[in-house]
């Protein structure tokens, strides 16, 4: 159960999705906020503590045009498919995210 919260409209407290007060459904309240993309220029992924890879991150190849589960090589400067590194090397990454953390158990 959620905690209760103030109303973002009428400062009222509300329970879950629905505020006690006024029942004004306040759904972003329970909606993670998104992430930003990162441009490769303002900064890279760091290498994992006794690895040369990266972390897997949610990545966007300009050449390719598409989404990619990745990982950076900051020794080589590379970005690599997640599944493929060291083979599946991307062309040009232009942006990055860090991946969500996963659901907790209920």
């Amino acid at each position: 159960m959620q905690p209760m919260t103030n109303c973002h409209i009428s400062g009222c407290r509300h329970l879950q999705t629905r505020c006690v007060s006024c029942d004004r459904v306040v759904i972003e309240r329970i909606l993670p906020k998104p992430q930003e993309w990162i441009r490769v220029e303002d900064a890279l992924p760091e290498s994992l503590k006794g690895s040369i890879y990266s972390d897997t991150v949610l990545s966007f190849d300009e050449n390719e045009e598409n989404y990619f589960l990745a990982v950076y090589v900051p020794k080589f400067n590379s970005w690599h498919e997640d599944d493929e590194a060291p083979e599946g090397k991307l062309s040009r990454i232009t942006h990055w995210m860090p991946l969500p953390k996963a659901p907790e158990g209920e």
